[in-house]
């Protein structure tokens, strides 16, 4: 069915595919299955010459179906940028997770260096200071 324009009431009436009010047009090539309501829309200057020219670059045959087109493509913009703010968030737990296991690895190796040193200090001690730092215990200013 062709797309239907300034059709009067006894016209949609008469339409076996489109039995639908006044207000309302059949989308082309749907066969009248998606009913659309008409609407008025006030734009700027500036924005009725940038429909214009997205009509000249796209396939729309009137602004009607480009304003359409632009719809469906802020759809699938928002629903992206939804995406994307989900894997962001995602990506940043990680990243906070990962710097956490720097920091503690970054702490077991100062540990682990600090241990090795106090090793290699009893080795060196002679037998009477390791007695006392067995005895006493060795303090940190003497590790």
């Amino acid at each position: 069915m062709p797309y239907l324009r300034n059709t009067t009431l006894r016209a949609l009436r008469s339409t076996r595919d489109c039995r639908l009010s006044a207000r309302h047009l059949c989308t082309p090539g749907t066969h009248g299955r998606t009913p659309m309501e008409k609407i008025s829309v006030s734009l700027r200057p500036n924005q009725l010459d940038r429909l214009e020219t997205r009509i000249e670059e796209t396939d729309a045959d009137s602004r009607s179906a480009a304003l359409r087109q632009l719809l469906d493509e802020y759809e699938d913009v928002t629903a992206e940028c939804e995406e994307l703010r989900t894997r962001c968030e995602r990506l940043e737990r990680e990243k906070r997770l990962v710097l956490e296991e720097r920091e503690e690895k970054a702490e077991l190796a100062r540990y682990a260096g600090e241990q090795r040193t106090r090793q290699q200090r009893k080795d060196e001690a002679g037998l009477g200071t390791r007695a006392k730092w067995w005895l006493f215990g060795m303090s940190d200013s003497e590790a």
